[in-house]
């Protein structure tokens, strides 16, 4: 009999004074993930959640770390999470921000996307402006239809789809024939700065540009189609900073 392979682990820390708990999942040790957690709440210029700030107030001495439960794929891990996180109450009475499903408290929202209202304020918090529907209808025909001149596009030999992506839950929100499109868009000179070429061709997924999440489309592609776990685990796995 072939035995199963072990995929990730589920863990648990519990804060010893008011028995309030956290839940997380990672496919790296407990020990390891008990590290990247002691070094953000010790580091000055990493962004903390409510976890670290609570081993800050009440002293790691306080906080008991363990392993509660084991995984064989992503599918099982993800899962895996969430249940806990719900029987655990994390949320509400203990520090989870988020129902999980996802590497390191992530939530993974891979394949679905936006509404047109969450585009909207989207477009309002980061352009300053909204659109009518009739006039993002032309702004997107146009969009499609426009040669960018020497930029490179759709026609271009080096041209590479490119998804954007809602850099905390990975919801879809855009696709783009090239980076040079999007920088046109996001770019405040509206020429093309390079940062979120930069970020696809250097295969940066951890990385953003303008707030957002930027991946080749056939990478994307993968990763919904759980074909690339790999490149997957690069994107949404993330030290807590």
């Amino acid at each position: 009999m072939i035995e199963e392979m072990l995929y990730g682990i589920i863990y648990k820390i519990t804060n010893k004074i008011n028995n309030k708990c956290y839940i997380g999942l990672t496919r790296k040790t407990l020990g390891e993930r008990i590290t990247q957690h002691l070094y953000t709440c010790r580091a000055k210029k990493r962004k903390k959640h409510k976890i670290h700030y609570a081993i800050n107030k009440y002293g790691v001495d306080n906080f008991l770390f363990e392993e509660i439960d084991q995984a064989f794929s992503l599918d099982e891990l993800n899962k895996k999470e969430i249940l806990h996180i719900k029987t655990h109450d994390s949320i509400a009475n203990g520090y989870n921000i988020l129902e999980g499903g996802g590497i390191d408290g992530h939530l993974i929202w891979l394949g679905r996307t936006h509404s047109e209202e969450t585009k909207r304020k989207i477009s309002k918090a980061h352009m300053g402006k909204t659109f009518s529907k009739e006039t993002r209808l032309k702004i997107s025909k146009t969009r499609k239809d426009r040669k960018l001149g020497q930029l490179p596009g759709k026609d271009h030999h080096s041209s590479v789809e490119i998804v954007q992506l809602d850099k905390d839950t990975l919801e879809l929100i855009d696709i783009y024939d090239a980076a040079a499109q999007a920088e046109i868009k996001y770019s405040k000179n509206k020429t093309r700065s390079g940062a979120i070429h930069n970020v696809v061709s250097k295969n940066k997924s951890s990385r953003t540009a303008y707030g957002f999440k930027w991946l080749k489309k056939i990478d994307y592609d993968q990763i919904k189609n759980h074909i690339n776990e790999n490149l997957y685990l690069e994107l949404v796995t993330k030290i807590r900073s």
